[in-house]
C-alpha cells in the first residue's frame, strides 16, 4: 500500500478523521462535538483518535491535513476563532498536532478544503476555474482559479455567504452585517423565513413544526407557501452564482452542504436563476452541479492540502 495521509474535519457539531491513500479512504472515525468542552476537549479527542489511527495504520502516515469550521489564518497557520465552540482563539493547531503525531501538519478553513476535494476528486474534476458553495447551517465557499486555490491577501477569500444580496435589508447576518446571502439562504435562515411566513399567514401551529430547512423542503411539494420560500432561496443563490460568474468566468460551480441534498430539482432551480443573471448564460455559462463527495469533501480536500507542505 502507498503511504497514507491523515485527514481531519473539525466542525461545530462533529469532527472526523480519516486515513487516505491515493484515491481510497481506508479508515474513518466520526465523533460528536461537545461544545461545552471547548477547544481543549476537542483537541484531546482528536489527538487520541489520531494516535489510534496512526498506530493501526498499515503503511507509513506521512502528513496531516486539517479542514477547520471557522476562520483560519492560513499564512501563519493559526486558527482565528470558531463561531460554534469556545477556546479556539489564536490556536496554532498544526504545531500542537505535529508535536502529538510526529508528522507535518497543515490547516485551512473547511470550505477551502472542501473546494480542493471537489476540484481534484469530485464534481469539479476537469475544470480550471471553479467556485464551491457550501450551504448548510451557514454558507461558505472556496475559489479555484487556474487550478489553484485562491485565498486572497489575508487568506479570507471565498466568503460567498457574506456578500450582500439586499443592500437595504434589515435582516442581520451571523457576521453582524445586514442583507448577506447567508442571512437568507443558509439552512437556519431558510427555516427562519419559513416560520415568519407561516406566522404572517396566521398558521402558528405549522410554524412551530418548522425547525430545519429539511422541514421546509419536505413541505414544498404540497404547501404553496413553503414552495415560495424554496423558490426564493433558489433565486437568491442563483443571483449570487450568476454575479460571481460574471466576475470570474467560471467552468463549474459546485454546491455542497446539507441544502444541496434537497434534490436535483433544487439544483436545477438554482441554475435557472443563475443563468438569468449571467451575461452569457448559454454559450459560456458554467456547469452548476451538486457535490459528488458529500460529507467527505472536506476530508479529501484536507488530504490534498498536505501537498502544500512540499512547497514550504
Amino acid at each position: 500500500m502507498k503511504d497514507l495521509l491523515l485527514a481531519i474535519d473539525i466542525g461545530g457539531t462533529q469532527f472526523r478523521l480519516a486515513l487516505i491513500s491515493d484515491r481510497e479512504m481506508v479508515a474513518r472515525v466520526r465523533r460528536a462535538t461537545e461544545r461545552e468542552g471547548g477547544a481543549s476537549w476537542m483537541i484531546r479527542q482528536i489527538i487520541d483518535e489520531g494516535r489510534r489511527l496512526l498506530t493501526e495504520a498499515s503503511a507509513p502516515v506521512k502528513a496531516c491535513g486539517i479542514g477547520f469550521g471557522g476562520p483560519v489564518d492560513f499564512h501563519n497557520q493559526r486558527i482565528v476563532r470558531s463561531h460554534h465552540v469556545s477556546g479556539w482563539e489564536d490556536v496554532a493547531l498544526p504545531d500542537v498536532l505535529r508535536e502529538a503525531f510526529g508528522i507535518p501538519c497543515i490547516v485551512d478553513n473547511d470550505a477551502n478544503a472542501a473546494a480542493l476535494g471537489e476540484f481534484h476528486y469530485g464534481a469539479g474534476q476537469g475544470a480550471t476555474h471553479m467556485v464551491y458553495y457550501t450551504v448548510s447551517t451557514g454558507i461558505g465557499g472556496g475559489i479555484v482559479l487556474d487550478g489553484r486555490l485562491y485565498r486572497g491577501k489575508r487568506g479570507r477569500a471565498g466568503e460567498v455567504g457574506h456578500t450582500p444580496i439586499f443592500a437595504d435589508s434589515d435582516v442581520i447576518c451571523s457576521c453582524g452585517n445586514k442583507g448577506c446571502l447567508e442571512a437568507y439562504c443558509s439552512g437556519l435562515s431558510i427555516a427562519r423565513r419559513a416560520r415568519e411566513a407561516l406566522k404572517e399567514a396566521n398558521r402558528l401551529s405549522a410554524a412551530e413544526n418548522v425547525t430545519t430547512a429539511r422541514d421546509v423542503f419536505s413541505a414544498a411539494g404540497s404547501d404553496p407557501l413553503m414552495k415560495r420560500i424554496v423558490d426564493d432561496t433558489a433565486k437568491y443563490l442563483g443571483a449570487s452564482i450568476g454575479g460571481l460568474h460574471n466576475l470570474l468566468d467560471l467552468d463549474v460551480v459546485v454546491i455542497g452542504g446539507g441544502v444541496s441534498q434537497a434534490g436535483e430539482w433544487f439544483i436545477e432551480a438554482v441554475e435557472r436563476s443563475a443563468r438569468s443573471f449571467m451575461l452569457d448564460p448559454d454559450e459560456h455559462g458554467p456547469q452548476i452541479v451538486a457535490s459528488s463527495l458529500g460529507d467527505d469533501s472536506v476530508l479529501w480536500g484536507a488530504a490534498r492540502l498536505t501537498q502544500e507542505l512540499r512547497r514550504e
